[in-house]
């Protein structure tokens, strides 16, 4: 490794007082202090749909310290990240990343590069069951240097991610009316691999697409939306439920969701999938947006 390229990772990794640990033979456990450990135990919501394990209950123990991210695979090939827990009354989506974790903690050559998993952004958040950090919306400041998300970000940056993937949940009664779930993205012109991948996962899953419109204000802020404007391709995800509840199979969706994701960057494949549908770029010449969501506004999901 060229001697510069190692000074910038160490300065990197001093930057974010990365605690490293090995949680099992397979993965890498670090933990992130940027002031947002909280005990989740606490969120009895939370805590009674978490599927407990050792692996889990060590990363539980570790939120209490700040952020907890996970790294499976052998650091070599493409690497993603997942990213659950921004909004930390949204409980399905971190739910879904622990049981990713519980699924693939004991698999290593069949991991076709690197998976980065932060299960729960805030843990302090989620152990308050409460949306907002520091009196602010933490996917509303991705692009302020120093915030949590921003942190994310920089990380995607950092381990030179294909695509980074935000997993919320929403709850929309009229626009949601008749789908469990939502695949947020950009429009149907530009950010050609991001639109792949969630076109993949589309047809994987047949999950209902909606799109953002780029002069939409608070763009910026959105994780997502830093991501792609900084040439990371991203998506947010949003499963049905209610802020602070894990409603009906909403944390199963989300899990489908994470498996799509991996099987579409070609990472994992979950589905048995034709390969001939992986990185399939005339999938982008298809309209397949749902019109009847394509007007959903950023304060109602994301």
């Amino acid at each position: 490794m060229n001697r510069n390229v190692l000074i910038v990772i160490l300065l990197i990794l001093a930057i974010f007082s990365i605690n490293f640990g090995s949680i099992s033979a397979q993965s890498d456990f670090q933990v992130f202090n940027w002031s947002t450990g909280g005990d989740v135990t606490n969120n009895t919501e939370f805590n009674s749909k978490i599927p407990h394990s050792d692996i889990v209950d060590e990363i539980v123990e570790g939120a209490k310290r700040g952020t907890p991210m996970l790294r499976f695979g052998n650091g070599s090939g493409h690497s993603v990240l997942i990213c659950a827990g921004v909004h930390g009354n949204e409980l399905s989506s971190q739910i879904a990343a622990l049981t990713l974790i519980n699924e693939i903690k004991s698999l290593k050559s069949e991991i076709n590069g690197t998976i980065y998993i932060i299960p729960m952004a805030i843990p302090l958040d989620t152990a308050l069951n409460q949306r907002e950090f520091n009196g602010t919306d933490p996917n509303r400041d991705a692009d302020v240097n120093g915030t949590v998300t921003n942190n994310v970000f920089k990380l995607s940056q950092n381990f030179s991610v294909i695509a980074l993937g935000d997993f919320h949940t929403t709850y929309l009664p009229i626009n949601l009316e008749d789908d469990d779930e939502i695949l947020v993205t950009y429009p149907k012109t530009g950010y050609q691999n991001n639109l792949i991948y969630v076109y993949t996962m589309h047809k994987l899953i047949n999950t209902p697409l909606i799109e953002y419109p780029m002069d939409t204000p608070q763009n910026p802020g959105v994780l997502q939306a830093h991501a792609n404007f900084n040439g990371i391709p991203s998506f947010t995800y949003e499963t049905k439920t209610r802020f602070g509840y894990v409603d009906g199979n909403s944390a199963e969706r989300s899990l489908l969701g994470m498996k799509a994701f991996l099987t579409a960057t070609g990472i994992y494949d979950f589905f048995n999938t034709d390969s001939s549908l992986i990185n399939d770029s005339s999938l982008v010449n298809n309209n397949i947006f749902d019109d009847k969501l394509i007007n959903v506004g950023l304060e109602e999901c994301g």
